[in-house]
């Protein structure tokens, strides 16, 4: 059943760009790209009081707010709406899945807001926010043009970080925290492989993780085309070492990684270099 509902918050935020390029959605929350502000347009409480009247809908860990009718060009269903909902639950049990949490535990979190607008230019000209989608971890929200609200990429990172706290490695934060969340994300992202693509994009580079790592990849420059192999590569890294070694590895790698490569030798062992080779060994076979 729609219901209508007011909100009162009023909190810090973080928000998340990532930009879409030839149909590949290429997702960005490196540290220095990372807007922190008071901005009152994506306040739960402004948004609420300033634009009308918005419809809303529950599910077990989701509440869907949209605005259906005028100025929105086209409305969408209540089927559809509720499409949106359950995807997302599935997309909730399938990061479970993926991590090891609990789904049992998710019943003790706070419901998590999903904004939903008609199009782009309409969730632009209301959050003034450029990015075609972003998650606000204080608000437990995320917000969507319809046509993306289906991807697993922002409940990956307000999930993360409700159990494993922020990513605080601005050096790893696209190798680690991006690959991780683009990793869940695989097939939703990519249609398809990213081992597979991955092998293609490092072909004759020798060290490309490194590339990475120093910003002097062939994606260097932010929200073009070839950033999308940034994507690729990193989030092959993490599956290397998420089904070699294990996820509650990979969440201590997390946890404790700051700028220094030698936490990768505390947790596997190994060094970070010798990571390296090995995974590239595994692209390999």
């Amino acid at each position: 059943m729609i219901q209508l509902e007011y909100i009162n918050k009023n909190q810090s935020i973080t928000h998340y760009k990532y930009k879409l390029k030839s149909t590949i959605l290429i997702f960005l929350i490196l540290h220095s790209y990372i807007s922190q502000a008071q901005t009152r347009e994506t306040d739960p409480a402004y948004l609420k009081n300033n634009f009308g009247i918005w419809q809303k809908d529950e599910s077990k860990h989701f509440i869907l707010y949209y605005r259906n009718y005028p100025p929105a060009k086209k409305n969408i269903s209540h089927s559809k709406l509720l499409e949106v909902l359950e995807g997302q639950e599935e997309s909730l049990l399938e990061i479970s899945q993926k991590t090891g949490i609990d789904s049992s535990t998710f019943k003790n979190l706070v419901k998590i807001n999903i904004w939903l607008f008609s199009n782009l230019k309409e969730q632009r000209d209301i959050t003034k926010i450029n990015s075609p989608a972003f998650s606000i971890f204080p608000y437990r929200s995320m917000y969507f043009p319809y046509n993306l609200s289906h991807n697993k990429h922002e409940l990956s990172h307000l999930i993360s970080q409700e159990y494993w706290g922020l990513f605080h490695s601005s050096k790893f934060q696209m190798l680690i925290e991006e690959g991780f969340v683009n990793y869940i994300d695989e097939w939703g992202i990519k249609k398809g492989n990213f081992t597979k693509s991955a092998k293609k994009v490092i072909r004759n580079k020798k060290d490309y993780i490194q590339m990475i790592i120093d910003n002097k990849s062939s994606g260097a420059k932010l929200f073009v085309n070839p950033y999308k192999r940034d994507i690729i590569v990193s989030s092959a890294f993490v599956k290397f070492l998420i089904d070699n070694y294990g996820i509650e590895k990979f969440k201590t790698l997390w946890t404790l990684l700051k700028t220094k490569d030698n936490t990768f030798d505390e947790v596997y062992s190994k060094s970070f270099q010798k990571l390296k080779t090995d995974f590239y060994d595994w692209l390999k076979k």
